[in-house]
């Protein structure tokens, strides 16, 4: 007959201590279920799962947003900031920008990296936004929805810092 006498934490390690009280020779026997063995395997590979959904779904966005920049190059132009040069090249670098970013999400080996880029690239972002929110830059887009656009941006960058792993 085992009875469980107690549990215990060792260096992230859960230790179920069981105790044989007909067999007095015989020490406590401790099972040693890993946090990360049993359990937590369960939810972690629940979790990780949901984080390869995130990646590949966000690499996905990225990837046909840069491609949009190539076959919609007009739809971007109007929104580019007076100060900046050279619209059109801009439009297609960012573009190829976002398309090399979302292929670099796909992979393990460059995951980190392109997601500390799409971070730093929606920051550059963030002047484009903020320039439509003068007057005579809206394009006729309702006020909300520019300022709606800035929390979304940060937004956008909270969901890539959370799967940087």
């Amino acid at each position: 007959m085992l009875f469980i006498t107690h549990y215990k934490s060792v260096d992230k390690n859960l230790v179920l201590v069981l105790e044989v009280p007909l067999l007095n020779s015989i020490k406590p026997l401790i099972i040693v279920y890993l946090i990360r063995g049993f359990f937590m395997d369960i939810i972690n590979s629940k979790y990780f799962k949901m984080n390869l959904f995130q990646i590949y779904l966000m690499g996905s966005i990225y990837i046909f947003l840069g491609i949009f920049h190539f076959t919609h190059t007009d739809f971007y132009k109007p929104m580019m900031p007076k100060f900046l040069p050279k619209h059109e090249l801009l439009i297609y670098m960012s573009g190829l920008l976002e398309i090399l970013l979302g292929l670099g999400v796909l992979f393990q080996s460059t995951r980190n990296s392109a997601l500390i880029s799409i971070i730093l690239m929606l920051v550059v972002f963030l002047v484009v936004h903020i320039n439509m929110l003068f007057p005579g830059n809206q394009l006729g887009i309702p006020t909300w929805i520019l300022w709606l656009r800035i929390p979304i941006q940060f937004l956008l960058m909270y969901w890539t810092y959370i799967n940087i792993g």
